[in-house]
This record gives C-alpha cells, structure tokens and sequence, in this order.
C-alpha cells in the first residue's frame, strides 16, 4: 500500500501571497491600494504574532496591514505606507517601544499606539509623554481589536479618541 496523493494538482499563487502578476508596487505617498481600505502598521518582535494578526485582519477584506520586526523597519514602513493607524510593541528592539513612538511621534501623523499585555503604570505614563495616543492590550479578543483599529483608522488626521473614551465606548479588552 502506498501512501499520498496520486495526482498532484498545481496550485496557483494567491494575489498578493507570491503571485507578480497582480502585485503592485506601494510608492511614498500613496494611499491604500484598495479604496476604504485602513492601513493599519504593527512592528512586534514576534514574526508568529505578526503574521497570524496581519493574516487574520486581512481576511476582513477591510485592513490593509503592513507590518515590522524593530525599529528600523518601522521607520521604513511608516514611509512607505503612510498607516492610518499604529501599533508598536512594548518590548520592540532595540530601545524599547516608548522609544520608538517617542522616534516617530515627530514626523508621523498616524496615532500611536503602544500594545502589550498587561502595561505598568510607568510604561503608560511614558508613553503618553513620549506622544503615544495610548495602549492596546494584546490580549483583546478578536472582535474588539478590530473594533478598535476601525476608530484608531478612523481617527487619522484628526485628534483621536482618547484611549479612556474607547473603553467608555464599549470597546471591552482594550487596556489601561
């Protein structure tokens, strides 16, 4: 008895999965390659949380979500990409994720977002005076994370909600 497939499909690439003919290249400047789409930057040290939440938003259909692995990565996406919205981890290298938004809270317009799993008050306090709009807990369930990126999205280019009137609003698992 042999074991396996006996007839081997071919499997095509899905758009955007390694597939050249439909990708396109994201210039500077420009806005998401879907229209309506909100583009959402997370920059975790972790390549296993980065890919599976970049997976699981873009199966919304309505997140375009570019992500990174340290510091310098972030500065080239935030160019590149011009998010809607940010995430950057507590503990991303090589100074540490206050450091980092304190970096980018000068030049970007998107909010920052500091996430992790349980904050200190010292780390939230930092945060704030570093220019972080405020801090998104790790541990949200699924639905009230992406409830919550939809008002941090949304929030671009005006002054975002402060992180105290999303919990007030309802957005359950958001930390502070």
């Amino acid at each position: 008895m042999t074991w396996g497939w006996t007839k081997r499909r071919r499997r095509r690439p899905r758009a955007g999965l390694g597939a050249t003919a439909s990708r396109r290249p994201v210039s500077a400047g420009s806005r998401s390659s879907r229209e309506g789409q909100r583009r959402i930057l997370i920059a975790d040290p972790s390549p296993i949380l980065r890919s599976g939440v970049q997976t699981m938003l873009a199966a919304q259909g309505e997140f375009e979500v570019h992500t990174a692995g340290d510091l310098a990565e972030l500065q080239q996406a935030v160019a590149a990409h011009r998010p809607d919205a940010i995430l950057v981890d507590v503990d991303l290298q090589p100074r540490g994720g206050i450091d980092a938004v304190a970096r980018l809270s000068g030049f970007c317009e998107a909010p920052l977002f500091l996430w992790g799993l349980l904050p200190t008050d010292g780390q939230e306090a930092a945060a704030r005076l570093a220019g972080a709009s405020g801090f998104v807990r790790k541990d949200v369930p699924f639905v009230a994370l992406t409830s919550t990126l939809r008002e941090l999205a949304g929030s671009a280019g005006r002054a975002p909600k402060r992180h105290e009137e999303l919990v007030a609003a309802g957005q359950d698992g958001v930390g502070s």
